[in-house]
């Protein structure tokens, strides 16, 4: 109905018959369309409806099969409101129910409004809590910061104290130690990058790359299971395994007795190749 029709119908907030079904309405009972489809907001307005007066809990109830079974009356009232069957009948059912539980109704009413609120205090509770942590943890990082400089200038006040030099050449001197610092663990990283460190002849490392080396690309960076450390012979003594092989359940599902060695000696051997020294790329040099 357009507002024009429903501003002269109902004036005032009277009540009058609707012009298409004769149920009485006001006013305030209309209201802007949600859905495209008028069959989903009808279903959408008495749902909502049902839901207000229909509000029991599972707790509310002794045991599960009485919960399920006042599910299913409800679901039985929504479904002849919705498509219209017995409308009669079925408004007079829900009314009576509502009159018979009214003060249950209202009770349920305000517990779901109470456990939402809570809900939504719990809610900020946590975002207050996780602002908070992080608040300290900037805080600390900051105070961590001014405990460092604070310390660089009672270390340079103590030097000024101990020595003849002056400030000036002090604080030079400590920003020269710092620069060479950072310039020998620069230095370092460079170095292990281009080293190629062979402790076990028999066993290949990872070495820079040249620039006239062209290789082809692999994906793995040289960590496939083809590798020298060991030949895969095409069956080994291991009466287990090859028992698994003939079950046609393992078969149905792609088990495979040389995929299983294969797998068992990529595991075996993957770590040799591997040196904690290597490893470490940022070594700091006092």
């Amino acid at each position: 109905m357009c507002t024009t029709c429903r501003d002269r119908l109902y004036q005032h907030n009277t009540p009058a018959p609707c012009p298409v079904c004769g149920t009485i309405l006001r006013a305030r009972d209309f209201r802007e369309q949600t859905f495209e489809d008028t069959g989903v907001e009808r279903e959408v307005d008495v749902r909502k409806r049902m839901a207000r007066i229909f509000n029991k809990a599972q707790d509310d109830f002794d045991d599960l099969r009485d919960y399920n079974d006042y599910l299913e009356q409800v679901e039985e009232l929504t479904f002849n409101l919705v498509y219209r069957v017995d409308v009669e009948q079925t408004e007079a059912r829900v009314a009576k129910y509502e009159a018979e539980n009214k003060i249950s109704i209202q009770y349920n009413t305000e517990r779901s409004q109470y456990e939402a609120s809570e809900l939504q205090r719990r809610e900020q509770e946590q975002q207050r809590e996780r602002q908070l942590q992080k608040d300290l943890a900037i805080q600390e990082e900051l105070d961590q910061k001014i405990e460092l400089e604070e310390k660089k200038v009672n270390n340079i006040s103590n030097k000024k104290a101990s020595s003849s030099k002056p400030a000036d050449s002090i604080i030079l001197h400590n920003n020269q130690i710092s620069y060479r610092r950072s310039n020998a663990r620069k230095l370092q990283r460079v170095e292990q990058a281009h080293t190629n460190v062979d402790p076990l002849s028999f066993i290949p490392t990872r070495r820079a790359l040249n620039e006239d080396d062209h290789l082809p690309f692999d994906p793995f960076g040289g960590y496939g299971e083809d590798t020298p450390l060991y030949t895969l012979r095409d069956d080994y003594e291991d009466l287990h395994l090859v028992a698994i092989g003939k079950d046609i359940s393992a078969q149905a599902g792609g088990f495979s007795v040389q995929d299983a060695h294969r797998r068992a000696l990529f595991a075996a051997f993957s770590g040799l190749g591997c040196f904690i020294s290597l490893e470490k790329a940022d070594q700091v040099i006092e």
